[in-house]
């Protein structure tokens, strides 16, 4: 039976038993960002020094910001009763992939500024799977309960199958009490800067943008499921 999407055998292992390597190497990370190291070279060195293997580097990269990052996002960041009236404006695979991760049990984790990411790697061979009507059904139904006025997805047309998704969540979108539209543009992410409020984990965007917020969150409470390793504890 095929693992689920984003998942590899050793994590367990890598993500649970080895927390503590993880967690250590953040911390040493974050010390080193302190005094003015860049995030590669501070980053190399630590999980060289704990011998952190390719899958939980990866882990760390997009999990761990800095204090200034770390700031910045959270004066941004909106809560769900923010929400109604306003227009989404979502990093479409971004959001959809960490789904299908989450609803398939799947390797999800939390970042040090909250947000779920996973380790799915895709890098632009995309298809779609089982749980991507579930997902889009997730969305539907947290938008609904939100009250937002409307929502515009933004996916990524150089990667495989966007435009079969676009096709997919527009045929849903009945299940949406507002507006939705569905945009394949060359590069979202730039797109998505100027935007007021975006649904991404992309710390760039998150930058950016004017407000944002933590979907994928909300869905994993309701879920009543765990991220296999929380760095958002160690700040």
């Amino acid at each position: 039976m095929p693992l689920p999407r984003g998942t590899d055998k050793l994590d367990t292992l890598l993500f649970i038993t080895e927390k503590d390597k993880l967690v250590n190497t953040m911390a040493d990370t974050l010390f080193l960002l302190r005094r003015g190291y860049p995030f590669e070279s501070a980053l190399r060195f630590t999980s060289s020094h704990y011998q952190c293997v390719a899958r939980q580097i990866l882990m760390l990269k997009r999990g761990i910001c800095t204090d200034e990052s770390l700031k910045i996002k959270k004066q941004k960041e909106l809560s769900f009763n923010e929400l109604e009236g306003k227009t989404l404006y979502i990093d479409g695979f971004n959001l959809i992939i960490t789904l299908e991760v989450l609803l398939s049990a799947g390797t999800v984790f939390k970042g040090r500024d909250g947000c779920i990411r996973d380790l799915a790697g895709l890098r632009g061979n995309y298809s779609i799977i089982s749980e991507t009507i579930s997902a889009v059904d997730v969305i539907a139904g947290f938008c609904n309960a939100s009250g937002v006025s409307s929502l515009l997805v933004y996916l990524d047309s150089p990667v495989s199958n966007s435009g079969k998704l676009k096709n997919l969540i527009l045929e849903h979108r009945a299940k949406f009490n507002m507006p939705v539209s569905v945009e394949l543009i060359h590069n979202p992410d730039v797109n998505l800067y100027d935007k007021s409020v975006v649904v991404s984990s992309d710390s760039i965007i998150l930058e950016h943008c004017t407000h944002w917020f933590n979907l994928a969150a909300c869905v994993m409470d309701k879920q009543h499921a765990e991220a296999i390793i929380d760095l958002s504890a160690d700040n």
